[in-house]
């Protein structure tokens, strides 16, 4: 939490990915996970949720909702 403390006070937008591959980290990931997750929701910035890509359709879809999610977050700080 050392390392995404300082990021999360600093964050004005997140995405957040859902679904992740279950093997991938260990349970204190997965629970450091949890808790930056309820600390990016409690700070009430934009935030997009997306599911974890699980083939190449779905990976364009994601890439695409991401670019989409920053594209209008400029618009709204000009």
């Amino acid at each position: 939490m050392s390392l995404f403390g300082p990021q999360i006070d600093e964050a004005e937008a997140a995405v957040i990915v859902k679904d992740a591959d279950f093997a991938f980290g260990c349970m204190g990931c997965a629970r450091t996970d949890e808790l930056v997750e309820f600390l990016i929701k409690q700070k009430g910035i934009p935030i997009l949720e997306v599911d974890y890509p699980s083939d190449e359709e779905s990976g364009i879809a994601f890439v695409r909702n991401i670019k989409e999610f920053l594209q209008n977050l400029e618009g709204t700080h000009e």
